[in-house]
């Protein structure tokens, strides 16, 4: 989705560039492809925990990032994509109960409490409200939690269908190679060669979207963007559960919402594990252990599958790009990161939060490539060479 959105705002901010697009798989047959699909604006931690770390202006800005990017999304689908459930309709669903993040601990609660304050003085009164364990469950049904914050602006989608849509937007005007990854990139003088196992690209300028893969290509960042393994379920759900709400609970180690189609899609769980699935690239297997867990939690927590047979029709996992340092993305360019070069440029380590980010971290990215001023609404804690960041470059820092 990074990639792909760098490419469609390139297109309308220079349509006379040369853009060529590689991708080590298919289009979206990576993470993007295999994510829960649930665009929730809101932060990697609590809106309370990210004004401590960054102040509130910065904090606030970036939850707004999160609001535009969907509000963004929105548009495209509106004008690029079709309505047919078929290849290029992701099917974007704005939610009646929007999103819940739900406590299931008192001490959750307590922490969550004090978050819905710092988040409604925000100014987003209207958007957020603190729910009682009332509250949650004459939405949900469920008297498991402890009450949670319900995020008005909140949907779902297909994700590897908007990103086909993106691509067909942008393919006669771009080069698209799939299962092409790039094998190893050099410099001289003011240009980039690519190597792949096509052949070699030259290029004026790179960007990387490359995530959970990140190390592969440029090692500064071994260590600085883990990959971290998930995994999910597809079920068909009961004739009498319709939600119009997705979810995340318990820290977001839990998250649900449920398709069009009545399907629901869970996941997560990685906690419940040694490790928690921390370098962890491999998406070619399942952990038993999690998926047990998984296909546990619904009878456990909502009526409507007690003494149900669940149809769990698929169970697959998928790769993030996790930055442990400090939680956000890397956007923007990477010559002033040791060993890198003016010209390259990230667009990675989403942290499990790239749904309602990538698109519009690569609008910031077109920007930046044709010479435009930074946007007022980009989060520049995101830079790699941010001053807060300065200790990720430092010798043995991780």
């Amino acid at each position: 989705m990074s990639g792909l959105s760098t490419a469609y705002w390139l297109k309308k901010y220079d349509p006379n560039l040369n853009v060529v697009v590689i991708d080590a798989r298919g289009i979206s047959s990576g993470a993007t492809g295999r994510n829960g699909g649930i665009c929730l604006p809101g932060l990697n931690d609590s809106y309370q925990d990210t004004i401590d770390d960054f102040g509130y202006e910065s904090a606030k800005k970036l939850l707004e990032f999160d609001y535009l990017t969907v509000d963004t999304m929105k548009q495209f689908v509106a004008e690029h994509c079709d309505t047919d459930k078929g290849l290029f309709d992701p099917e974007m669903t704005f939610l009646e109960e929007g999103g819940l993040i739900l406590w299931s601990t008192t001490e959750q609660r307590d922490s969550g409490i004090q978050d819905a304050k710092a988040l409604i003085a925000s100014g987003l009164g209207d958007d957020v409200r603190e729910l009682s364990k009332d509250d949650v469950k004459r939405i949900t049904g469920s008297d498991a939690f402890y009450g949670g914050l319900q995020v008005k602006t909140a949907a779902v989608l297909w994700a590897a269908k908007f990103v086909f849509s993106l691509a067909r937007s942008v393919q006669d005007w771009c080069k698209l190679f799939t299962f092409c990854p790039a094998e190893e990139i050099t410099k001289t003088g003011d240009m980039f060669t690519i190597q792949t196992k096509l052949g070699k690209i030259r290029a004026k300028k790179v960007v990387y979207a490359t995530n959970a893969w990140t190390k592969t290509i440029l090692p500064q960042f071994s260590g600085r963007v883990t990959a971290v393994r998930n995994q999910v379920i597809q079920l068909r759900a009961p004739e009498n559960v319709k939600w119009n709400y997705c979810m995340s609970s318990n820290d977001g180690y839990e998250y649900m919402s449920q398709r069009p189609n009545g399907d629901i899609v869970l996941g997560g769980m990685r906690n419940i594990v040694d490790g928690a699935e921390l370098n962890q690239p491999d998406d070619s297997t399942l952990n038993d252990t999690i998926g047990k867990a998984l296909r546990e939690f619904l009878p456990k927590h909502f009526p409507g599958f007690k003494d149900t047979e669940l149809k769990v029709e698929k169970e697959w996992s998928g790769i993030m790009g996790f930055n442990l340092y400090d939680r956000l993305p890397f956007i923007g360019p990477l010559g002033d990161v040791p060993g890198r070069h003016h010209g390259e440029y990230a667009c990675f380590a989403f942290t499990g939060h790239g749904m309602p980010r990538t698109f519009m971290a690569g609008n910031a990215i077109a920007t930046m490539i044709t010479g435009q001023t930074l946007p007022s609404w980009f989060p520049m804690e995101c830079l790699p060479n941010h001053e807060r960041r300065k200790g990720l470059w430092t010798k043995n820092r991780l």
